[in-house]
């Protein structure tokens, strides 16, 4: 555990997923970004 820490976060939390009702396009959209972040990170562009 990480000394800063007090309490270990739950997995979701940890990974930013709350029980949240998002729409398929939402998914698909946060996806997407994901990927274009990683991309660009990389040095790539379309």
């Amino acid at each position: 555990m990480l000394p800063h820490l007090k309490k270990t976060p739950d997995l979701k939390t940890f990974v930013g997923r709350v029980d949240v009702a998002r729409t398929r396009a939402e998914r698909v959209r946060q996806f997407h970004a994901a990927w274009d972040k990683i991309d660009r990170a990389l040095g790539r562009s379309n």
